[in-house]
């Protein structure tokens, strides 16, 4: 693990290394502007006191501004250069320019940008100005200028109050750009200002991101390495958790299994025994039990076969036909019992008259109709599930007594009751071996 450990410490200082190498290297972008042919010079006098004269606007940008101080300090003059469709410069943080003077006069650079801004639900496009002042015969070309020196003259904020309302400068739009002479110096009439070169620089990723990101993948790797380390734990956990999940489905399918008859699909005495404490809870509860009438004439006539389908059958037929609150079971044989809860004993005979009458009227196979004998009976509150059952069965044995195909009701207990295969009470109840 230690070994692991330190493998991994020594990648992630390898990579880091390598990002960082990657990062100072190969991380600025650049916008060179030195052939000034590509774009239309223009000047620019906003007085016309002044002698201005373009000299050249080949390798260099080369022009005189002739004029009194005195008009120069509150005027301004020299040339321009237009960007056709215009240029976001907010990739860049920085300008290098390569210029000088004959004087000690300040040179002015101004970036034009223009932006289209929705005011009053119309649409209205601003012109700002984003200005600085250098002196290129005290400063060693290039001069670095970075874009948070530039900012918007007071002229453009009184003209246009749209701007006013921002003092922030912007490049998202750079339409122009302005070399001319500056407010300040005016040691001499003449100056001839040249500029040979100008370019943008910035970082395609800043190194505060730079840095966040590196400190997000340590923590990343770091954090895989945990998961790592962990992942066997967690595997195995999973694994006894899936087998104990399946286990559990296993035993739950097995008692599911020893609840259910396997002939009829329905509940045995199995599901009776697991559910007898909440049957005896019941405050209104009734049962019905029946019999196939002579049951061995079909098996010895149709054979044991259809004598199966038969029982398959009148089982389907009569867990459709109760109600969703009651339970049948297959008692034993063709005996089936069904409990009813929240019942009377009079609803109780309404249901077995309605089963009864089903099954005398239904035709099993092709030629096959049998009865049923139903003994009906309500539970009393000295009842235990063997009592309650036994009186159940005592009106079964008087239907049969009566004649068959009939309903009989029992609603008084008896102290000779009739032995039946298990023993209970109110709480429990034990199969006998």
């Amino acid at each position: 693990m230690k070994n692991k450990a330190e493998k991994i410490f020594l990648y992630i200082v390898i990579g880091t290394i390598l990002l960082s190498l990657l990062h100072f290297n190969f991380n600025e972008t650049s916008l060179i502007v030195e052939d000034f042919t590509k774009y239309n010079i223009e000047t620019i006098d906003d007085t016309t006191s002044t002698n201005l004269e373009l000299l050249s606007k080949e390798s260099e940008l080369k022009f005189v501004v002739d004029a009194d101080n005195k008009i120069l300090k509150h005027h301004s003059a020299g040339v321009k250069f237009n960007l056709r469709s215009g240029t976001n410069l907010n990739s860049y943080d920085s300008i290098y320019i390569w210029a000088k003077n004959s004087s000690k006069n300040s040179v002015a650079v101004t970036f034009t940008n223009q932006d289209t801004l929705v005011v009053e639900n119309r649409k209205e496009v601003v012109i700002k100005d984003n200005q600085f002042e250098f002196y290129p015969s005290f400063n060693e070309n290039p001069v670095k200028v970075g874009f948070s020196s530039f900012s918007v003259p007071f002229c453009c904020l009184e003209k246009d109050s749209t701007t006013a309302k921002s003092i922030d400068t912007k490049f998202n739009n750079i339409v122009e750009i302005e070399v001319k002479n500056g407010k300040n110096g005016f040691d001499a009439t003449i100056d001839t200002i040249t500029v040979t070169k100008v370019a943008f620089y910035g970082e395609r990723v800043s190194d505060k991101v730079f840095m966040a990101i590196v400190f997000s993948l340590w923590g990343i790797i770091w954090a895989g390495v945990f998961i790592l380390n962990h992942i066997k734990v967690i595997s195995y956990f999973n694994r006894s958790v899936t087998s104990n999940s399946i286990l559990r489905q296993k035993n739950k399918s097995l008692q599911t299994m020893l609840q259910i008859d396997p002939l009829t699909k329905v509940f045995n005495r199995n599901a009776l025994y697991s559910d007898v404490d909440s049957i005896l809870e019941a405050e209104n509860l009734s049962i019905v039990i029946f019999d196939i009438d002579l049951f061995k004439s079909v098996n010895d006539t149709h054979g044991h076969n259809i004598g199966d389908d038969v029982l398959r059958v009148l089982a389907q037929m009569v867990n459709h036909s109760i109600r969703e609150k009651d339970a049948l079971y297959r008692w034993g044989g063709e005996e089936f019992l069904v409990i009813c809860k929240e019942t009377s004993i009079g609803e109780a005979i309404a249901i077995a008259e309605i089963l009864r009458s089903q099954i005398e009227n239904y035709v099993f196979g092709s030629d096959v109709r049998i009865t049923g004998s139903f003994g009906v009976t309500k539970k009393l509150p000295t009842d235990t599930i063997r009592s309650l059952i036994h009186r159940a069965d005592l009106a079964l044995y008087e239907a049969k007594r009566s004649g068959r195909n009939r309903v009989e009701r029992c609603d008084h207990s008896f102290e000779n009751e009739k032995e039946l295969p298990y023993t209970s009470d109110n709480s429990s109840l034990v199969l006998e071996s």
